[in-house]
């Protein structure tokens, strides 16, 4: 890229990631019933910095998430009974801020924003071999928020110069 005077930019940049995960889950059967669990939470983070001959820049971002669901599984008289749960959730946020001038104008902005989701559920199975009865329910909701500004200042000798060419040609056209 090149600013308005045709200089290349120099360019720094750095970037962080980082992110971690774990989980476990349980399978057993007790007294003809067969049960299973399982968990799982993750989270990761993230920045970085931009910085040009002309412009600044710098952003962050982190989430978070857990998990869960358990089931079991029967037969009973000949019909097969299943049942489950589940819940999870989910979070975030990140932020954006940069500034710059090009020798002529300058310019600042940021934003910013959050995010929340959380999803519950739980179904139950009856087989009867040649029929199937299933119920199920579930809630979700999610939420979102966010703000963000900019502002450019042009330069000023720049805009007072085109307003006199302005009013040049107003009084040509009046002459």
């Amino acid at each position: 890229m090149a600013t308005k005077n045709n200089k290349p930019k120099n360019s720094t940049k750095k970037e962080v990631e980082t992110n971690k995960k774990t989980g476990s889950k349980y399978e057993t059967n007790t007294k003809g019933v067969d049960i299973n669990a399982q968990n799982e939470a993750g989270a990761d983070a993230s920045a970085a910095t931009e910085v040009t001959d002309s412009n600044v820049s710098a952003r962050a971002g982190a989430n978070a998430g857990a998990g869960a669901s358990v089931g079991a599984a029967t037969e009973v008289g000949g019909v097969g009974l299943e049942a489950e749960a589940h819940a999870s959730i989910e979070a975030g946020a990140n932020a954006e801020a940069g500034a710059g001038f090009d020798g002529e104008d300058a310019r600042i902005g940021g934003s910013a924003g959050v995010e929340a989701r959380a999803d519950v559920g739980a179904s139950t199975t009856a087989d009867f071999g040649s029929a199937q009865v299933t119920a199920q329910g579930g809630a979700y909701a999610e939420a979102h928020a966010g703000a963000a500004a900019n502002a450019e200042l042009a330069n000023m000798e720049q805009q007072q110069m085109q307003e006199q060419k302005q009013e040049q040609v107003l009084v040509f056209k009046e002459v």
